[in-house]
Order: C-alpha cells, then structure tokens, then sequence
C-alpha cells in the first residue's frame, strides 16, 4: 500500500509540485530517484529544524 501511494504522487505530480506529508513513514528506498524529500527534524542540530 505505501508503495503504491507513492507511487500515485509520482505518476500524477509534476515536477513542479510540493507535496507535504505530514507523520508517515518514508517513502520505499526504490523512490529515491524520483523523489526529493526534506525532514524536518525539530532539532537545529540536525537537518532541516522546522518549515519555516
């Protein structure tokens, strides 16, 4: 199923798009290529803090 929703975000979103996910879990290792994910961590030590 996680595949699949994935799946479905790729085939019918554009390169153009912004896609927010809120709580759920990563996306399959077999999207990495054709997706460019940023977490937000909560810590400013690590990664990206927060959306703003």
């Amino acid at each position: 199923m996680k595949e699949k929703f994935y799946d479905y975000l790729v085939k019918h979103h554009n390169e153009d798009s912004q896609i927010l996910i809120i709580e759920n879990p990563h996306p399959p290792q077999s999207m990495n290529k054709q997706i460019t994910m940023t977490v937000f961590t909560g810590n400013p030590r690590v990664g990206r803090f927060g959306l703003l």
